[in-house]
């Protein structure tokens, strides 16, 4: 990758590592399946002034369906079937090996022997984090989160093969008007009406403030940034990318929530960042020339 487009990739990772602890922060004072509706309708004022996309209605539905709609409420169920919430958060990434198998079966990519290896080792990492979570974990659990994960794969995919040409921002944008209604009929089968109705009258401004942030840079910059390297470059090379975000979110965690690292988990930290360089080691120079021309 060039080096630019490695340099979104990092903040993609910071910008979504970020969101945890803005989350955590948030749901203190609402529900998640609210914040996670809400999230999506802050952005709905975007939608008179960037035009729809140059794809069909099916892309843009189901894209905001995979990854708006299914891939949060099935986290949120692992969670409640014993998956603990930074457990879950680890395990979603398995995400990226899901969405590496899919573009090998279905779109002929070849990952070289240094991306499988660079892989393993990141994924190495990453075990190490979930290591030191700790907490009791349902084995049940397991399938939500990993349903959560393939539901994000399969957006990826539908991403990166998009029609060429598609502004990653207006597919952002207009991919956020599937997610607020499904998910606050959810809030209110759940919840009860009134009880959601009374939740978002006593909003705080901290809780306003969690949402927009979460709304404009998670979602709207994350998912930007993340639909534009699939459209650049092909699943084996960018999916890893994502394995720096729960590094990204002990680091925040570790400065705004004090929450200290152990070190396992930096030494998982430091597993992850090696993974990624090996990763991208075999591409430089080919993707330098590409940018050259």
């Amino acid at each position: 990758m060039h080096l630019r487009y490695i340099l979104l990739a990092l903040l993609m990772a910071l910008v979504w590592g970020s969101n945890f602890s803005v989350m955590k922060v948030g749901l203190e004072d609402t529900y998640p399946l609210v914040f996670s509706a809400l999230r999506s309708l802050v952005l709905f004022p975007l939608l008179f002034f960037i035009p729809k996309p140059k794809t069909s209605w099916k892309n843009i539905f189901l894209i905001g369906f995979l990854i708006g709609t299914v891939k949060l409420p099935l986290m949120l169920l692992a969670i409640q079937w014993g998956v603990p919430a930074g457990l879950s958060s680890v395990l979603s990434q398995t995400q990226v090996f899901f969405t590496i198998l899919l573009a090998v079966l279905f779109y002929k990519e070849h990952p070289k022997l240094n991306n499988w290896i660079g892989m393993l080792i990141a994924f190495g990492g990453i075990g190490c984090i979930a290591i030191q979570i700790g907490g009791e974990t349902s084995y049940v659990g397991l399938i939500p989160i990993l349903m959560a994960a393939f539901s994000w794969a399969i957006a990826n995919i539908l991403t990166q093969h998009t029609k060429k040409g598609v502004d990653m921002l207006q597919l952002t944008v207009w991919f956020n008007i599937v997610p607020p209604l499904p998910l606050m009929v959810m809030a209110g089968f759940v919840h009860g009406w009134e009880e959601v109705y009374l939740n978002i009258l006593g909003f705080s401004w901290k809780t306003i403030a969690t949402i927009l942030y979460s709304g404009f840079f998670a979602g709207l910059l994350g998912y930007t940034i993340w639909g534009t390297l699939l459209k650049k470059y092909p699943a084996t090379i960018v999916a890893p990318f994502s394995l720096l975000v729960p590094v990204s979110a002990l680091s925040f965690a570790y400065i705004f929530l004090h929450e200290k690292p152990t070190y396992l988990s930096l030494l998982g930290a430091l597993f992850v960042i090696l993974g990624l360089i090996l990763n991208q080691l075999r591409f430089k120079k080919k993707d330098l020339d590409t940018a050259g021309n």
